[in-house]
């Protein structure tokens, strides 16, 4: 049987607990439920991360067997009623932009995260490599 060649399934398994971690301090740092619309609850309070998702990945060629690659996360959050007689939860969505540098000669075991940021759009890079790392 054929061998998953994804890069992308490879981000899943190998940087789970890192893309987890980046999201949940970013989260702590960033988001505000006061921003948000709610349809379920009055008033928002506590929330939590209730799932990070590898929605699509952009890779980079740099010199010799370096790569910089931008990893798109969808995160579920479920934002509970700030009011205790309530018992609602609404579930929201925000996206973000994650990017790395690694070796591939190393298998990635010395990435560093070099930004994280709110998703706004398509990212762009000089030398792009598809996902099974082949340079366009």
């Amino acid at each position: 049987m054929a061998q998953n060649c994804s890069f992308k399934e490879y981000i899943k398994k190998n940087l789970d607990n890192k893309l987890w971690a980046l999201s949940e301090e970013w989260l702590r740092e960033n988001f505000d439920p006061d921003e948000l619309s709610y349809y379920r609850i009055r008033r928002p309070g506590d929330y939590e991360l209730e799932d990070v998702n590898v929605d699509y990945i952009w890779v980079g060629d740099l010199p010799g067997t370096e790569i910089k690659f931008d990893v798109k996360v969808s995160l579920t959050i479920e934002v509970h009623e700030g009011d205790y007689h309530y018992d609602e939860v609404e579930e929201k969505k925000k996206y973000l932009l994650i990017s790395f540098q690694g070796d591939l000669a190393k298998e990635l075991s010395d990435v560093i995260v070099l930004e994280v940021v709110e998703f706004n759009g398509k990212n762009y890079h000089e030398k792009p490599m598809d996902d099974t790392l082949v340079p366009y």
